[in-house]
């Protein structure tokens, strides 16, 4: 279930304003980012999950990316790819379990972001 569709009564206006200010933001990115993946809805919706909760937590499992937004696993694992490939996320392995992959946002892009997002 997507942000918008919460039933959760403490999220208010003005939290979902602040989300779409920062979702338009994050439209600005696309044109710093020197890449040649092609920002399609999902791919975004992913990225812009992974910064979202790296600012939260020390890497973002792999196979927890897209519930929210209803992407299919093996479309999260291309994308991640692509996005591995092209220098805006890194992969590394859990710690605490070996078996599990997370990922995290390139430091220079995050940097990018923390700034297009006035953090």
């Amino acid at each position: 279930m997507n942000f918008f569709n919460r039933k959760d009564e403490d999220i208010n206006v003005k939290t979902k304003k602040s989300f779409v200010s920062n979702y338009q933001k994050f439209i600005v990115l696309r044109s710093l980012l020197s890449t040649n993946i092609n920002f399609v809805n999902p791919i975004w919706a992913l990225l812009y999950e992974i910064y979202e909760r790296s600012k939260k937590e020390d890497g973002i499992a792999i196979s927890s990316l897209g519930l929210d937004n209803g992407i299919p696993l093996t479309s999260v694992l291309r994308y991640v790819d692509e996005m591995t490939n092209d220098g805006i996320i890194h992969k590394v392995r859990d710690k605490k379990d070996k078996r599990r992959m997370l990922v995290k946002m390139e430091p220079k892009i995050d940097e990018q972001l923390d700034a297009i997002f006035d953090l």
